[in-house]
């Protein structure tokens, strides 16, 4: 709807209250709607849930996604559950509630799987690396973020690549393996020149200190 479109663009603006408003109002819509309505509702609810963790209301943001979720489900939209599952384990591991998250990233990733969604099986490996670090299992940590960046890599997305790698780099370092540590810088200056990203210059510099400091065997703070 056009109250949907005008709380995306409040919300990529940075005003979240007005981007409540427009969904909250876009929610209020009669439900007796076609599949499209329903379809454009469950992503209203969806952005609802965006604007409530961006102002730390997860419990909100747990409601609107949880919703999303329902209405997805419904009209057996593999790739919207996968969203809201992916969603509501973001909410899970924001609160702290590590085991749960897990649970939902693992079953998005499987609709991801299945849908062949390269970007969303990345997406939730990261997701999925993030938890098994804060539960300090760093060796876990670390299979997820490279089987994340070598899917990252596939499909061209070069800064979330880098982000990546920086888990995966910090993981390599929390488990004293700064051989691989090393290798791992190297791939990340191999990146961003290959990306011609002029931006990425000074995330080069970090990089190749990084390196040095790991070949000398000091790892680095």
């Amino acid at each position: 709807t056009n109250l949907a479109t005008l709380g995306v663009m409040a919300g990529m603006q940075g005003d979240y209250e007005t981007a409540r408003k427009y969904h909250e109002e876009s929610h209020k819509l009669p439900r007796d709607l076609d599949e499209d309505d329903h379809r454009g509702i469950a992503n209203s609810l969806g952005t609802l849930g965006v604007v409530a963790t961006k102002q730390g209301e997860f419990e909100t943001a747990r409601e609107h996604y949880e919703e999303s979720l329902e209405l997805h489900q419904k009209l057996d939209s593999r790739r919207g559950i996968a969203g809201s599952l992916n969603d509501l384990g973001l909410v899970a591991r924001n609160q702290g509630d590590f085991e749960t998250a897990r649970e939902y990233f693992e079953e998005s990733l499987e609709l991801q799987r299945e849908l062949g969604d390269r970007f969303g099986i990345a997406t939730n490996l990261a997701n999925l690396g993030v938890v098994a670090r804060k539960q300090r299992n760093f060796e876990t940590a670390r299979e997820y973020f490279d089987r994340c960046v070598q899917k990252y890599i596939e499909i061209g997305a070069t800064r979330r690549s880098l982000r990546a790698l920086n888990h995966l780099i910090s993981a390599c370092k929390t488990l004293d393996r700064t051989d691989e540590a090393g290798q791992y810088c190297e791939l990340a200056l191999e990146l961003i020149e290959e990306s011609e990203i002029q931006e990425l210059e000074s995330e080069a510099v970090r990089y190749r200190a990084r390196r040095i400091l790991f070949s000398d065997g000091d790892p680095p703070e």
